[in-house]
């Protein structure tokens, strides 16, 4: 074993060790790895080690101390005794009082010791007392601060015997070892161990000088520098001393009155750091301080809500005067207190007083905090607002009022039991004052009359509420011309129907047939807003919309208006319909129908397909096999129905070859444009998803067709059922695809062709409608597609620009970032030769969107995207595109760096000097701003 010793502990490799090389490390793993073999032992460890231990030069005995505390920290707690780590306690002890160098050093060892659950009281308060007396914690070097900083929360967490047997020795050496600590990193941790010291240790009478120490921080005022690593902000500096000057009831009385000192303050950050303590302060401290300072704080409060302008500021201060309030609850004086508050301040109540919104705010917090404070500020200033608001005559004031007025109520309400509030002669009156407002005020009124009974709806008596149903009955069928007063209505309307369900029923809903379109437009909104969350009313619901949708022509179609967009978004009733046999019912009324306009049409068909999308297979079927037999008085209308019911059917579902020809039929032979394109949409949502014997066949026939066809037919057919197989992945789809690349050269009108395929505007083919949707299948199309046209040689004609145009536009981000290199080329040539406005716009505002996020591919062009982008600050036929060539510029000069700008600046300056006498005033507006950015481009600011 000597032997193998010799290997790496002889006293010439010991001796000639130097810290900065680190072989030192390399050592002390191979020891500890030997110690835990048991071919080693911490005796003979430290006998190898005496020539460093004990050598005159500290250097030597720093590394003897440095492999020492390695090895021990590489130990299990179980592989040393109690005796051992007596004895190394009183060497690490005896080497703190050593050279500076070496008793920094020996601190990892003092760490390490202290972390061992057996090492003993004795040795623990050995260690503790030899730093507190031997090392000037302030004058070491940061991590060595941090180190001292972990022993003491060490002791605290694993040693607490220690700190009661200590007790003041220990508060004051904690004391003297943070006085005066800066470093940020240091500081946050400190500011979290401290709080377990604070609450495990008595200060006595050194709690003042502990708080010195935390207060000097106060308020905490740090940026941190640009290259810093530890990301350590001025927010968790504050909030952690925060924690500490709130977290005993012995800091309150010097905590309080440093917080309101700085509250004072006109700067921003030590007021939002005292209203924290103010208001964290309520956890901890004592009632009795915070009634010691109310007045002053009170006052200050009041004084920063008064005349703050800051929003979030003034929020701040409310929020810390609801957490003081409800603190000061449980003082016996409180009720009286609040009184003579509210007294003080209700005279600024009056109408046209500028400090009225300001002391609103004020009492209206103070009502929030608590229930006694609630009624107590209902009582006095309500009590005033109701007085005042019978004797104003001016609309406006009377508005406020009656405003802050329900806002007071509504604190109690929140604060208080129904029973409490029952006998309340506020809650009992401001019904009558919200009706009075409804029935004699103006617009401004009527509006807060209708939201005060939104707010206070479970206190209003019967008789009153008969008059406020009547009001509703009559205006949920008016057109109201005031947005603010319509939202006012929906609103009251809601929570009367949550509140009186019953009373509602019978006293505002129509039972008879409203006559005029209008009406029934206006009252369907009203009942699909207010009513559609209230169980109650959904059978209501739900039979209104089925009478009406089969009454009459006119209105169907109002309810059909409606209806595309309630089922969407309130799904849970289309069951409903399917239980009440409503696609029965409305097919038998449409089946009878002449004439009927596009727009209801189309409306028909979404909600067939809303309704049908969702329900089962065998429920599918029933409806497709009886619905589609029905004979249409119109052939528009059966088109509509049948292509409603088969866009929402499930795969399994449609095998029926004969309505595909049907659909090819409409396709090639129709005049009208709704049944010609309503049958395209639906015929590939069938070729999406019928199984592939049958595709082949009908992808044969059609391609026959195409064949015959010409012009925009055929471009639309050839779209759609590419689009219908490039969804689903199919191989077939790469085939359509290219004839459609082909057929660009000779047909400017194809380039729709490809947004059709990519985009989702009123796209049949989706989940909803169990379509087939390849994962990322407009990535792969962009790709396929632009790789093809970058093999085209005469590629500089205006379909190639409006395909490109359009594949960018709606291509995903990311497809266009990948495949950028490859298609910069088509992407120029369409910025330099294109007269197409809409592919221009769309070009520039896809690389403005790049230049904005700083995308590399633009750098890498970037004087060539730049110059393009400038040629079309003056492009003469569109001012929307000079626009977005101009915003597109300013872009570039805030993303990228100057220094690759700067050669380009006067360029730049000169052809927008031309840009600033545009003819448009927006156009001029956009040029001066962006003229500003280049001419400032390299100032130095």
């Amino acid at each position: 074993m000597e032997n193998n010793l010799l290997s790496y502990l002889n006293n010439e490799t010991l001796e000639n060790l130097e810290k900065e090389e680190k072989k030192y490390l390399q050592i002390s793993k191979e020891v500890t790895r030997d110690i835990k073999c048991n071919t080693l032992s911490i005796v003979n460890l430290i006998e190898h080690l005496r020539c460093l231990l004990l050598n005159n030069l500290y250097t030597r005995r720093e590394m003897g101390v440095l492999i020492l505390c390695e090895v021990l920290k590489g130990l299990e707690t179980n592989m040393i005794n109690t005796e051992y780590i007596d004895v190394l306690s009183s060497y690490f002890a005896e080497k703190l009082k050593d050279h500076h160098q070496v008793a920094t050093s020996a601190l990892k060892g003092v760490l390490t010791l202290i972390s061992f659950p057996n090492c003993s009281s004795k040795s623990v308060i050995q260690l503790i007392t030899s730093i507190f007396n031997h090392i000037m914690c302030q004058q070491q070097q940061q991590p060595d601060r941090y180190k001292i900083y972990q022993i003491y929360e060490m002791v605290l967490t694993q040693h607490g015997h220690v700190v009661d047997t200590m007790q003041n020795e220990f508060v004051y050496g904690v004391i003297s070892s943070i006085d005066g600590e800066r470093d940020p990193k240091n500081l946050v941790y400190l500011f979290k161990w401290i709080q377990l010291f604070l609450k495990k240790v008595k200060l006595a009478h050194l709690t003042e000088e502990m708080f010195d120490v935390l207060a000097c921080y106060f308020p905490v005022d740090f940026k941190a520098p640009p290259k810093d690593t530890n990301k350590i902000t001025r927010e968790d500096l504050a909030q952690g001393l925060c924690e500490c000057l709130t977290c005993i009831p012995d800091f309150g009385p010097h905590a309080i009155p440093l917080a309101l000192e700085k509250l004072d303050s006109a700067l921003k950050i030590a007021k939002e750091d005292a209203l924290e303590i103010l208001r964290k302060g309520c956890q901890n401290y004592m009632v009795e301080t915070y009634k010691q300072f109310s007045l002053e704080i009170l006052n200050q409060l009041q004084k920063d809500i008064f005349t703050v302008d800051d929003e979030s500021l003034r929020e701040n201060c409310k929020e810390t005067l609801k957490a003081i309030i409800n603190k000061l609850e449980s003082d016996h004086d409180f009720k009286q207190s609040i009184s003579d508050l509210t007294s003080s301040l209700k005279s600024n109540l009056a109408p046209g007083l500028k400090v009225f919104h300001r002391t609103t705010e004020f009492l209206l917090a103070i009502a929030e905090a608590t229930a006694v404070s609630s009624l107590v500020v209902v009582q006095i200033a309500g009590g005033f607002l109701r007085d005042s608001y019978e004797s104003t005559t001016d609309s406006a004031d009377k508005s406020q009022q009656l405003r802050a007025y329900i806002n007071f109520i509504k604190s109690a309400m929140n604060n208080n039991s129904k029973s409490i509030l029952h006998d309340n002669e506020e809650i009992q009156k401001a019904p009558l004052l919200c009706l009075d407002a409804l029935l004699e005020g103006d617009e401004i009124l009527k509006t807060e009359g209708l939201k005060g009974f939104s707010e206070i709806g479970g206190y209003i008596s019967e008789d009153v509420r008969g008059i406020l149903f009547k009001h509703i009955k009559e205006n949920i069928v008016v057109t109201q011309s005031d947005a603010t007063r319509k939202s006012a209505l929906f609103l009251c309307f809601a929570k009367m129907s949550e509140q009186y369900p019953v009373e509602v029923d019978n006293s505002v809903l129509y039972k008879n047939k409203i006559q005029s379109c209008e009406e029934l437009n206006i009252y369907i909104e009203y009942l699909s807003h207010s009513l559609v969350n209230v169980q109650y009313f959904e059978n209501y619901l739900i039979n209104t919309f089925i009478g009406y949708a089969v009454c009459d022509v006119d209105c169907s179609k109002v309810i059909f208006d409606h209806l595309r967009y309630f089922l969407e978004q309130n799904t849970r009733f289309i069951g409903v319909l399917i239980e009440k046999q409503f696609i029965p019912t409305l097919t038998n009324f449409l089946s009878n129908i002449d004439n009927p306009e596009v727009n209801w049409l189309l409306n028909i068909k979404h909600v067939l397909t809303v309704i049908l999308r969702d329900q089962s297979t065998e429920v599918q079927k029933q409806i497709y096999e009886n619905e589609t037999i029905k004979v249409y008085r119109n052939e528009l209308m059966f088109n509509a129905v049948l292509i409603g019911i088969i866009v929402g059917l499930k795969k399994s579902v449609f095998i029926d070859s004969d309505k595909i020809d049907f659909l090819l039929n409409n396709v090639m032979n129709s005049s009208d444009y709704f049944i010609k394109d309503a049958s395209l949409q639906c015929l590939a949502s069938v070729l999406n998803k019928i199984n592939q014997d049958l595709l082949e066949g009908y992808l044969n026939k059609i391609q026959q067709c195409c064949n015959v066809i010409t012009g925009d037919d055929k471009i639309l057919l050839m779209s759609w059922v590419t689009k219908s197989l490039v969804t689903r992945n199919h191989s077939a789809g790469w085939n359509w695809t290219n004839e459609l690349v082909n057929l660009l050269n000779d047909n400017i009108d194809c380039s729709s062709g490809f947004r059709l395929i990519v985009r989702d505007e009123q796209n049949p083919l989706s989940l909803q409608n169990d379509s087939i949707i390849m994962p990322l299948y407009k990535q792969k199309f962009f790709v396929f597609v632009t790789n093809k046209l970058c093999e085209v040689n005469n590629i500089d004609k205006a379909p190639y620009f409006k395909t490109v145009g359009y594949l960018i536009e709606n291509a995903p981000r990311q497809a266009v970032l990948g495949q950028f290199k490859k298609v910069i080329r088509l992407v120029f040539l369409c910025l330099e030769k294109s007269m197409e406005a809409e592919v221009l716009e769309i070009i520039l505002l896809r690389l403005t969107e790049f230049i904005s996020s700083k995308e590399s591919v633009i750098e890498n062009c970037l004087e060539d995207v730049l110059l393009r982008i400038l040629d079309l600050t003056t492009f003469e036929s569109s001012m929307r595109v000079r626009i977005a060539a101009l915003r597109g510029l300013k872009e570039i000069s805030r993303n990228y760096p100057i220094y690759k700008l700067v050669p380009l600046q006067q360029r730049v300056i000169r052809k927008l000097g031309v840009c600033i006498d545009d003819t448009k005033r927006i156009v001029r507006r956009e040029a001066v701003d962006c003229r500003s950015l280049w001419y400032l481009l390299d100032a130095d600011l």
